[in-house]
């Protein structure tokens, strides 16, 4: 007898007995069983759409059936769109049987998993090319959840023209929703000076959840004035933003309230240097004074260097910041000069393409040294993240031979900076450059604390 043979019900009897470590085990059967007995272990589900859906005739019918507790057990349901299938996978009349057959099925399975259900959480991706009767059964699905508090949406692979945003109730704790990060025929349809009406629904939406704690949005900024402007409107005060979006309506919208306590810009870029600068100007210059006493992580690095990045130029407000637990923050190279591109082959002869470059260790040694002191002065600080900007150089260059390669010639010099750095006290900050963190270690020769490797952070 094996697992595979016991019933669903016994099962679940072993699955409650058993502690958490040891439900791993019983994971690689849930496959097998068809989510027969999935919502003990756990609670998203997620529906790759497309016609890679069709082959799930199974499972759509045992959803349908109610019989295996999804519609209790689910907190958050995913949709995202599944592989490609081949046009040779289907007959073109097999294609038709499968279509209406379980087209009907997962809007049956959805309005199934609404009855009664505790799902609190919804992420969807459309694809450009996407079943029209998977995308209605899903905005129907969103709009009969009774009480949802997540809603995340990415909209950055279609045509917004031609989508519209679901009814997503008013009782939402966070948003989050992708768009392109710049404008493109695709995503915006001919007429590119005239922004899609879907981000004014957006923003109207937005406005009206009176309980919304946490804001995220990415996408061209200007695709998100209306937002800012709403929130500033209604009042709305955010406790944690996460955003590309930096403008002036932004700044304006954070400068009308006080207590905000999260904030991650999450790589922005106004365009160019100047505008970068000037916003960085108003950012250091009033926007986090104006919440330092409630701000406790900071994420602020920019895509390419400006003045955005740490310095002498901003170094004063960092101390102002008394109750900063979580900071991270970029540092610009200064100098740098290309090398032979002979060079661009590693030892085992494989060729990169793009251009190698030589930091000016001189250029990295003055800014790293000066956050790592600063850092230690902060009372409440516990992380800190040191980062390499971009060149403004490789701004517009997709790929190709064109490619600066930049940020990877500076994280070494600001790793080697760390290295030399010294410290005559303890503090408990853990420093992450790269995918490596350091804490500080005693030195038994003199005395002095420097920074160890202590951990990796694994890539994904």
């Amino acid at each position: 007898m094996t697992l595979l043979t016991l019933s669903p019900e016994l099962l679940e009897e072993i699955g409650n007995k058993l502690g958490h470590p040891d439900h791993a085990r019983l994971r690689a059967v849930c496959k097998d069983l068809e989510g027969a007995t999935q919502r003990l272990f756990f609670s998203t589900l997620i529906f790759k759409t497309g016609e890679h859906l069709f082959s799930r005739h199974d499972l759509l019918s045992a959803l349908v059936s109610a019989t295996t507790g999804w519609n209790t057990y689910t907190r958050k349901v995913v949709f995202k769109p599944g592989p490609y299938v081949r046009p040779e996978t289907y007959t073109d009349q097999e294609r038709e049987v499968l279509r209406g057959d379980n087209e009907r099925l997962f809007s049956l399975a959805l309005e199934t998993l609404s009855v009664g259900s505790n799902i609190q959480a919804v992420e969807w991706q459309p694809a450009q090319i996407e079943i029209q009767l998977q995308h209605e059964a899903i905005q129907q699905f969103i709009s009969r959840i009774p009480a949802l508090l997540e809603f995340d949406l990415d909209i950055s692979s279609i045509d917004v023209n031609a989508f519209s945003l679901p009814d997503i109730g008013r009782e939402l704790r966070r948003v989050g929703i992708k768009s392109r990060r710049w404008r493109s025929h695709l995503h915006w349809g001919l007429n590119q000076d005239v922004t899609p009406p879907v981000y004014k629904h957006i923003s109207e939406v937005i406005g009206m959840q009176k309980g919304l704690v946490r804001l995220e949005l990415e996408g061209y900024a200007g695709e998100w004035t209306h937002v800012w402007t709403s929130l500033r409107k209604v009042g709305l005060p955010l406790r944690e933003i996460a955003t590309n979006a930096l403008t002036t309506e932004f700044f304006e919208y954070l400068l009308s309230y006080n207590g905000l306590q999260k904030l991650d810009t999450k790589h922005h870029d106004a365009g160019n240097r100047a505008d970068n600068d000037r916003l960085a100007d108003t950012f250091y210059g009033s926007v986090l004074l104006h919440h330092a006493d409630s701000l406790v992580e900071l994420s602020c690095p920019p895509a390419y260097e400006s003045q955005f990045s740490f310095g002498e130029h901003n170094v004063h407000v960092l101390p102002q910041l008394s109750r900063l637990e979580s900071l991270a923050m970029s540092v610009n190279a200064g100098r740098s000069k290309f090398v032979d591109r002979s060079k661009r082959a590693d030892s085992e002869r494989v060729l990169y393409i793009g251009n190698p470059v030589e930091i000016e260790q001189a250029d990295v040694d003055p800014p790293v040294n000066l956050l790592l002191e600063t850092a230690a002065s902060l009372p409440a600080l516990r992380n800190l993240t040191i980062s390499a900007a971009d060149t403004n150089s490789n701004r517009g260059v997709r790929c190709g031979n064109g490619i600066i390669h930049h940020t990877s010639a500076v994280t070494p010099a600001i790793l080697h900076t760390l290295k030399e750095f010294r410290s005559k006290v303890e503090n408990p900050v853990a420093v992450r450059v790269g995918y490596a963190i350091h804490e500080l270690r005693l030195v038994e020769e003199g005395g002095a604390w420097q920074y160890e490797q202590t951990a990796k952070v694994p890539w994904c």
